[in-house]
Parts: structure tokens; sequence; C-alpha cells
């Protein structure tokens, strides 16, 4: 079941440039090179409130995710990453299709 690394974030004050640059040479090709990648989608808001950047990294399943995470160079990418970012928050996501034949959650 493919699944989805799904993260979003501000950009600290004065680290745009750093941010851009690091993304081009460090991060997105971490999660090309991982076992199972299969999509690398980053937004930027740019009409209404939430977090500056949305990043969704698709795998071919939940297991390659925390794979990619357990990789010995993610510790060190994500101790550079957070340097640059506040609000950072996580989640592993799932299409409602795959989880038990539709939506589920809360009822809907």
């Amino acid at each position: 079941m493919r699944a989805t690394y799904h993260y979003t974030y501000a950009i600290r004050s004065g680290q745009h440039r750093q941010h851009d640059e690091w993304v081009q040479t460090r991060g997105r090709s971490f999660w090309r090179d991982q076992q199972g990648f299969a999509n690398f989608q980053m937004y930027y808001t740019l009409i209404g409130p939430g977090p500056d950047v949305v990043t969704l990294v698709e795998f071919e399943s939940a297991e390659q995710i925390t794979r990619a995470l357990a990789h010995p160079e993610a510790m060190t990418l994500w101790e550079e990453f957070s340097s640059m970012v506040d609000e950072l928050e996580t989640k592993v996501l799932v299409p409602t299709t795959e989880v038990h034949g539709g939506l589920t959650r809360g009822g809907r």
C-alpha cells in the first residue's frame, strides 16, 4: 500500500536561501536514493494561513518510509534541516481507499 510522508514547516527568518539550496542538494536527493521512493512534491503557501511549506514524499509502503527515516544519514540531515525551520509537523498518510475499504476515521 502506497504511503506518503507529509511534513509542514515555517522557514526561519534569513534562512530562505540556505533552505532552498539544502533542499536541492541534500534533502531531495536523500529521498530519491531511498528504496521504494515514488514521488517528491513541495508546495509553498501562496494564499491563506498555514505553514510556509508543505512537502509530500511518496513511497511504495509505510515500511519503506520507516526504513528511510531509520537510515544512518537521516539523523544528520534532520539536524541540518531543523536548524533552518520552525513549527515542524510530520505524519505518515495512506489513501482512505486503502484503509478498511474507505473513509473510516471519525465516522466520515
